[in-house]
């Protein structure tokens, strides 16, 4: 299928070179979306993303053109954030040392992720496409399984971290991470650029088991950051394609409102405020470079009578490591994407959809700042990979993607 009119540019010196990596990538890009779905190991999960994802962008580094990714204005951004990351590491006395291998993973997954994306968005759709239908048919397998099959009461909240096993998911915030980007980003990829009202609705209609094993978490931060997203293009341009999203939005609240309203109301805000507040009090003295890489982090509820090791805030747990220098470069990258949204650039309004939904992700969970491949990924990685892959592709030159992908913003 042929969502948008652009014509692959595979790199390399032949055409051979490039179908390898190519197809290379997109088994890659495969394993990433419906890895945790498919497989129950998080170990053998890790390793098909290295193998599929991080060792091809290794390789990639070696074709001309393709260092070219590594020359865009975010990529070095990004380069600078995670080197000041790994040199942290020297003052937290970390024991794993200066995380060096982290660091290459991420960059060579983006390097990866930007090239397929760049040259080959033909394929990265079909791929992806294909991959989210996966997603949707375990999505709806997993509902059956929980609510009919085990007989559990549609008013409980779906449990991923239940005796019964579900892929290589282990905690349920954590899950509706994965669910949430993956409904977001091919949600608003559909209505921003798949023509024709018959073909828009039969897609989203794929995404709804996805949707709906997401409500049905009780997770509260995907109301929040999948709404928020969805309603950036509305408030970007409204338009008779806006009025999708806001339908869609307007489901998303209500569907989780109805469903886990009691739970919803009855958490309140589940001690965030204290937490956060809790984190600023342990940064005096580390106000500057914080106190760096993997440092303990241990925040004690008085209320509560217990500590959490984790600030519950994306930005405020760069803070307590990396000091204001790191949040500095951290900010920059969000800057950045923000402002080639306002230059109105190709794939302004899909930039904008995945920003808002990686800043409002990591309002109220900290962790996996510098993670292997697992569920942080998908609010803090894969956001930041994908504003370096629209950086990448509206500063390389190529006239026919550009132009192609106009008509997708009209109304």
């Amino acid at each position: 299928m042929r969502v948008i009119g652009t014509e692959d540019q595979p790199l390399g010196s032949g055409s051979v070179v490039g179908k390898v990596f190519s197809i290379w990538l997109a088994a890659g890009l495969f394993i990433l979306v419906t890895g945790m779905f498919l497989v129950e190991s998080r170990h053998l999960y890790k390793n098909l993303v290295y193998l599929g994802i991080v060792t091809p962008g290794l390789l990639l580094l070696f074709l001309p053109k393709a260092r070219q990714i590594a020359m865009t204005r975010q990529f070095i951004m990004l380069l600078v954030y995670l080197a000041f990351v790994g040199i942290s590491a020297l003052w937290s006395n970390a024991e794993d040392g200066v995380p060096i291998k982290r660091v290459v993973y991420l960059l060579c997954a983006t390097i990866s992720f930007t090239y397929l994306f760049s040259h080959h968005r033909t394929l990265f759709e079909r791929v992806g496409f294909f991959a989210v239908g996966v997603c949707a048919l375990v999505s709806a397998y997993w509902i059956v399984s929980f609510y009919i099959i085990e007989g559990n009461p549609w008013h409980q909240g779906f449990q991923s971290d239940s005796e019964d096993h579900y892929g290589t998911f282990y905690n349920t915030l954590l899950t509706s991470h994965v669910l949430g980007f993956i409904f977001v980003f091919y949600a608003a990829y559909i209505v921003l650029y798949v023509d024709g009202m018959k073909q828009r609705t039969l897609y989203l209609l794929m995404s709804v088991p996805v949707l709906t094993l997401l409500l049905l978490t009780g997770s509260r931060t995907p109301l929040v950051s999948v709404t928020g997203a969805l309603l950036s293009i509305a408030l970007y341009n409204l338009n008779r394609r806006s009025l999708v999203v806001l339908l869609l939005a307007g489901l998303v609240v209500a569907g989780g409102l109805f469903q886990f309203w009691d739970v919803i109301s009855a958490r309140g805000l589940s001690y965030r405020p204290e937490i956060w507040l809790g984190t600023l009090q342990l940064m005096p003295g580390k106000w500057l470079f914080g106190h760096g890489y993997a440092a303990p982090l241990l925040v004690w509820i008085d209320s509560l009578g217990r500590s959490f090791n984790d600030s519950h805030n994306v930005m405020l747990g760069v803070l307590y490591y990396f000091g204001f220098v790191g949040l500095m470069l951290f900010i920059s990258l969000y800057a950045r994407a923000l402002w080639l949204v306002i230059k109105g650039t190709a794939d302004n309004a899909m930039l904008l959809v995945v920003l808002a939904y990686g800043l409002l992700s990591g309002m109220t969970d900290g962790g996996g700042l510098l993670a292997r491949p697992n569920e942080h990924w998908f609010n803090i990685w894969l956001p930041i990979m994908f504003f370096i892959c629209v950086d990448y592709s509206n500063g390389c030159q190529q006239p026919p993607i550009g132009e192609g992908r106009a008509h997708a913003e009209r109304s």
